[in-house]
């Protein structure tokens, strides 16, 4: 991250459950949150902002980016 002052990867996988849907696996709820995982153990300051949801055309469902910044803050 030397070159760049954010990164942005997806917080999920996959787009977002439909209502109800998975909730009874414990396993997809688990990988469900398994890109947010690296920045926390790195300790890098990241964040996942609400507003910046994006729909995907072809299957209705949101999708939301992560931004992970530099933890040397000179961003």
């Amino acid at each position: 991250m030397l070159e760049y002052d954010a990164l942005l990867m997806p917080v999920a996988p996959t787009p977002a459950f439909k209502l109800g849907e998975d909730a009874s696996d414990p396993i997809k709820m688990y990988l469900a949150d398994i890109m947010t995982v690296p920045a926390s153990l790195a300790g890098l300051p990241a964040v996942f902002p609400c507003q910046l949801e994006l729909v995907m055309k072809a299957c209705q469902l949101a999708f939301s980016l992560l931004v992970i910044a530099s933890r040397t803050g000179t961003c």
